[in-house]
């Protein structure tokens, strides 16, 4: 049976917990996925390797968007990242510096 076409709308509240039921609905939905949408043969996901660190990174607990900033230093073998964003949780090869 094929996976269900997902709508971005289910990864916005996912992400962005804007609407908390419908966060918990989306949240519940996805950890009971698989990820084949980011390796599915006929779908092209530019970078599709940092979109899947970045996830896990937000099923830590991580903030999605200080995730992606992160993953993409780490990427560009970027040694930091600077931010006013005290509660920005370093990786182990990328820190958060103030400016």
């Amino acid at each position: 049976m094929a996976s269900p076409i997902l709508d971005t709308s289910v990864l916005v509240r996912y992400l962005t917990h804007d609407d908390p039921d419908r966060a918990a609905g989306a949240e519940a939905y996805l950890h009971g996925q698989r990820r084949d949408a980011l390796n599915h043969p006929t779908i092209d996901v530019p970078g599709k390797e940092v979109w899947l660190e970045v996830a896990d990174d937000i099923e830590a607990g991580r903030d999605p968007v200080d995730a992606y900033l992160l993953r993409t230093a780490e990427r560009m073998g970027i040694p930091s990242v600077t931010t006013f964003d005290g509660s920005m949780k370093p990786l182990a090869t990328v820190r958060c510096e103030s400016p």
